[in-house]
């Protein structure tokens, strides 16, 4: 028979296993326990415990210590018979309290209308208040200053997708959502020192390219778009931050674009508000049989209800006025008019859940619009 090698200094990854309980003397602890199956306490309450212990310990001693967090665990590790990156719940606070504290300058940047950010909700400050009241929180890693600053960069990812929408993959949110991200891989789990290094470095590099790009792209400091078309006779001045729409896709899940057979369609959006404006010269069209098809084909979810409310003076003297209610929930006003030339033109706008209120915003839309 062969007598298993017993090494005199145990492998660091394997000593819990081969360790009594600090706290109760209870052994042998099982294999990839995490906490003592007689006390009940876990490890990482045993590791709080020692750290309390060894700064008592230098305090009656004499002894001067070091601040530093790492320090007082190694030491309290050593003692519970483990290497310091094996005790479950260690955390090493620098990274996440760089990340948080970058987050907050970024956020900061969106909230007050930086760049392509203006017309962003007031709501959003809250995201630099949280990192903010969180840093203390980290940098003296208090109890469940861990998992706290691990909340806080999933609320930041989750916060940066539903802001950014359909557009998550620009430039600008796509920083955002990686900064996020990268504070999410210096927290999760137990990472080690390179694993942690890396995701400051990467999340510093995203959250200053994040800025860059947000300021670059600036389009609500300029004069207001205008939407023109010489063949239907129209012209659309569109709000301050609005912009026009090119592609379906960036419309949807807000609105479907309907199909114009004999004439136009143009979609526009910004500041949490989407629309369309069509002009058609097919006269077979009929009022209100045409604007409740148009209705349909706007993906609205609701049936045809006449609402209150005034029609922009371009859709002409008889005009009806409909809600729309969109796959997304959005909520917003349809208005269609038949001019005296046989042109039937329609203008479809819906808000989001932060954005103005439907009439509000389908008024101010309305007076742009121009028909000749």
């Amino acid at each position: 028979m062969t007598v298993p090698n017993t090494p005199s200094t145990p492998d660091p990854e394997q000593t819990l296993s081969l360790s009594q309980c600090p706290l109760c003397g209870f052994q042998p602890l099982p294999d990839g326990a995490v906490k003592c199956p007689r006390c009940q306490k876990s490890f990482t309450y045993a590791l709080r415990q020692m750290r309390a212990d060894v700064r008592a310990s230098a305090a009656r001693a004499g002894i001067p210590i070091q601040k530093r967090h790492i320090s007082v665990d190694q030491e309290a590790a050593t003692l519970l018979g483990t290497h310091i990156d094996q005790v479950p719940g260690f955390f090493v606070p620098g990274p996440a309290a760089v990340l948080l504290l970058a987050g907050a300058v970024i956020w900061f940047l969106r909230v007050v209308g930086l760049g392509a950010s203006a017309g962003e909700p007031a709501w959003v400050y809250a995201v630099v208040g949280v990192d903010l009241l969180l840093l203390p929180v980290v940098l003296l890693n208090l109890k469940h200053a861990k998992l706290a600053a691990a909340a806080a960069f999933a609320l930041q990812l989750v916060l940066s997708l539903a802001l950014a929408r359909s557009s998550f993959y620009q430039p600008a949110p796509l920083l955002y959502e990686l900064h996020a991200a990268a504070g999410l891989v210096a927290t999760v789990g137990q990472p080690r020192a390179l694993r942690r290094r890396g995701a400051m470095l990467g999340g510093l590099v995203a959250a200053v390219l994040a800025g860059v790009f947000l300021g670059r792209s600036a389009p609500h400091s300029g004069p207001n778009i205008r939407l023109v078309s010489e063949d239907m006779g129209y012209q659309l001045v569109l709000p301050v931050g609005y912009n026009r729409i090119e592609r379906a896709e960036q419309l949807a899940p807000h609105l479907a674009m309907p199909r114009a057979t004999a004439g136009s369609s143009v979609a526009f959006g910004g500041s949490s508000v989407y629309g369309v404006l069509t002009v058609e010269r097919d006269r077979s069209i009929q009022l209100i049989g045409g604007c409740q098809s148009y209705l349909e084909s706007l993906g609205a979810t609701n049936p045809p209800r006449p609402v209150e409310g005034a029609a922009p003076a371009a859709l002409g003297e008889v005009a009806l006025v409909y809600e729309v209610r969109s796959p997304a929930g959005d909520v917003g006003r349809l208005g269609c008019g038949k001019l005296d030339d046989g042109r039937f033109v329609a203008l479809a706008v819906v808000t989001a859940d932060r954005g103005p209120s439907p009439q509000a915003a389908f008024d101010q839309v309305g007076q742009g619009l121009t028909i000749k």
